[in-house]
C-alpha cells in the first residue's frame, strides 16, 4: 500500500540524537583516545571507526553504528546505508552494497521503516521529511473537518496509524474518502489492524462518506485478506505502479467498500 510513515522520526530523534551528542567533537579524541581527522582528511570506509553501538528494538529491530566522523552506519537484515551529515564528507571506496542517505538525522528512523518494506511509496534515500515538516502535518490534520488519523500503542509503543483522507471539497466527490493503514510488522497478526480500520469505517460513515477507497501492492496478501475480511472488493488493478530498483515492477489493486 502506498502509504507514508509520518510519525516514527519524532519518536525516535531524540534517543538518537542524545547518542550523537555523548560523541566527541571533530578535532579532539575520541573515548579510545584516538584523535579523530581533520575535516580536510579525506574518509576512507575501511578507516572508519565505529566506536558506537545501539540495537533498537522499536517494531523493527535494526542497528546503528556512530562514528567519530559524524557517520552513521545503518544496517537492517541483510542491507547497510550509511547516513552522511548534510555537510559531511562521503567517505571514499565504499563496497558496492552500501547506499549513502545525506539526510538529517531526524531522518533516520523513516529510512529504516522504508527499507523493511517493498510496499511503500519511497525509497530510503527519498526519505526528507523533518520534524518540522511533522508537525506541520499534524496541524493540517488537526485542522481538516473530515479526515482524521489514529495512532496505535500498544503498552506505550507507537504500533501504527490509520488514516481517512476526503476527495477534497467539491460536491461531487463529498460521497468518497481515501483510507489508510500503516502497521509495523511486529503487531502485524495480532487483530489490531481489524480493530483499527472497524472503527476508522464506522467515523468515516459518521463523517457522511457513502464509500471508501484504498490501493493495496499486489503481492501484500496480509493486507488483502484483511480488506477483504472487512468488505473491501477489488474493482481494478493498475500495472506496474512501483518500480524498483532492480527493475522490477509492482501492480496495484485498487479496492472500494460502500458504507
Amino acid at each position: 500500500m502506498t502509504y507514508r510513515k509520518f510519525f516514527s522520526a519524532l519518536l525516535l530523534a531524540a534517543a538518537l540524537l542524545c547518542a550523537c551528542a555523548q560523541r566527541e567533537p571533530a578535532g579532539e579524541e575520541n573515548p579510545a583516545g584516538t584523535p579523530a581527522p581533520p575535516a580536510e582528511q579525506a574518509l576512507l570506509w575501511g578507516g572508519l571507526d565505529w566506536s558506537e553501538h545501539l540495537d533498537l528494538t522499536y517494531a523493527q529491530s535494526f542497528a546503528v553504528d556512530f562514528s567519530p566522523e559524524g557517520c552513521a552506519k545503518i544496517v537492517i537484515d541483510q542491507e547497510t546505508y550509511l547516513l552522511v551529515p548534510e555537510d559531511g564528507q562521503v567517505p571514499a571506496e565504499l563496497p558496492e552494497d552500501v547506499t549513502v542517505l545525506r539526510q538529517p538525522l531526524d531522518n533516520i528512523y523513516l529510512q529504516a521503516t522504508a527499507a523493511e518494506s517493498r510496499f511503500l511509496l519511497r525509497e530510503p534515500e527519498e526519505q526528507t521529511l523533518t520534524v518540522e515538516d511533522e508537525v506541520q502535518f499534524i496541524r493540517r490534520k488537526n485542522e481538516a473537518e473530515r479526515d482524521l488519523m489514529l495512532l496505535a500503542f500498544v503498552e506505550g509503543r507507537y504500533a501504527g496509524n490509520c488514516a481517512i483522507n476526503s476527495h477534497g471539497d467539491k460536491l461531487r466527490v463529498l460521497h468518497r474518502c481515501d483510507i489508510g493503514i500503516a502497521l509495523y510488522q511486529e503487531f502485524c497478526g495480532q487483530g489490531l489492524g481489524t480493530l483499527m480500520l472497524t472503527e476508522l469505517l464506522k467515523i468515516a460513515k459518521e463523517c457522511g462518506y457513502q464509500q471508501a477507497e484504498l490501493e493495496v501492492i499486489a503481492g501484500n496478501a496480509p493486507a488483502m485478506g484483511l480488506y477483504k475480511k472487512l468488505g473491501f472488493e477489488v474493482y481494478g488493478t493498475r500495472p506496474r505502479d512501483l518500480r524498483y530498483k532492480d527493475g522490477t515492477y509492482a501492480d496495484a489493486h485498487l479496492m472500494v467498500k460502500m458504507l
